[in-house]
């Protein structure tokens, strides 16, 4: 650290102990640098520790599981098609009050490496996410981004505009990352990066992997959008003791939030 800052000093063992000496005329300077690398420090690992302390959620391997499953069972019973011309995105029909496909689509998927690699991608993104916001808050909002996304890319298109599969949310979760990170940025340090570093990552992601061939672009875009919408006044609140939701809080928005796909998807079925 005082390399760095171009303050010449001299490090030696003395007693079992570690003694930096430098110039008189340095001290005051080099003893502030110390001093802020020291607290910058501590505050990372304390919140390293609150981190660690509210456990490791498996929820996002069960869900990964789930996508994996309801794409097979749909191909073993025939009922692919079927299921997406009730469940998909469809602008027009979304426009005309089937609201419920704006979350539906979220578990179609168009074929194996469609949902391979979203089941993979939810791996990644999903369970940090789950471990910064916590299981119950981190999954309402990361539905909370998806189907937001695919609700305004409806209005952009507003008919001919039809898709399916989990990216939507999964961008959602990119930008809920990104915004964590620079809503926690001051409380966590987060190792002196500047905010604008994970919002440039946030967009580089969302860039790298978000555009190509029959990709929904926009809904990659709108889900990253929303996810940061969302994420950063709720990472902002989960940073203060004040807005630490209690585990009966998370299991309640946790359910909550299965239960609001479960009901689409019976709305889907019996009202469509």
């Amino acid at each position: 650290m005082l390399s760095s800052e171009s303050i010449p000093c001299d490090i030696q063992e003395k007693d079992g102990r570690w003694v930096i000496s430098v110039e008189e005329s340095f001290y005051e300077r080099a003893e502030k640098i110390l001093s802020d690398y020291d607290r910058e420090n501590r505050v990372s690992l304390v919140a390293a520790e609150e981190l660690r302390a509210r456990g490791k959620s498996y929820s996002p391997y069960a869900v990964s599981f789930l996508l994996l499953a309801i794409f097979i069972l749909l191909k073993l019973t025939g009922l692919e098609e079927s299921f997406i011309r009730t469940g998909a995105a469809s602008a027009g029909k979304i426009l005309q009050g089937e609201l419920w496909r704006i979350i539906t689509a979220l578990t179609l998927h168009a074929d194996l490496l469609h949902v391979l690699a979203n089941a993979f991608s939810c791996w990644v993104f999903c369970a940090p996410v789950v471990n910064i916001y916590g299981s119950g808050l981190g999954w309402f909002l990361i539905l909370l981004a998806g189907a937001s996304g695919n609700l305004i890319t409806a209005f952009i298109y507003r008919t001919a505009h039809t898709s399916i599969g989990a990216s939507t949310s999964l961008f959602g979760a990119v930008g809920l990352l990104g915004a964590s990170r620079c809503a926690l940025g001051k409380r966590y340090r987060l190792q002196g990066r500047k905010t604008w570093f994970y919002i440039a990552g946030t967009v580089t992601l969302v860039a790298v992997m978000g555009v190509g061939e029959n990709v929904d672009v926009l809904a990659h875009l709108f889900g990253a959008m929303m996810g940061v919408i969302f994420g950063f006044p709720s990472a902002r609140k989960m940073s203060r003791p004040s807005g630490q939701l209690s585990q009966n809080v998370q299991f309640i928005m946790g359910a909550g939030t299965a239960a609001v796909v479960l009901l689409s998807w019976i709305c889907a079925l019996y009202l469509t």
